[in-house]
């Protein structure tokens, strides 16, 4: 339990910054080894970026594809 308080505690100062109407730095979650979180506040909205290294190539493939399909789904 104290690997997801201490993850959370990230998440609950950006939720509460974002309804006071502030803007917060680029706080970062070191997940794993190859993996980050990056978190940050604005006015109107609260940001969460998931780094990952994929290191099988099959798994690079994958994660190409679905990124081509969101940008795909969003510029429409």
């Amino acid at each position: 339990m104290i690997k997801r308080h201490a993850m959370a505690a990230v998440f609950y100062k950006a939720f509460d910054a974002q309804a006071r109407g502030q803007t917060t730095p680029l706080w970062r979650i070191s997940y794993r080894e190859e993996e980050s979180i990056w978190v940050r506040a604005f006015p109107d909205r609260v940001t969460v970026i998931f780094s990952t290294m994929f290191k099988d190539e099959t798994d690079v493939i994958i994660g190409k594809v679905f990124l081509q399909v969101r940008r795909r789904r969003s510029v429409r």
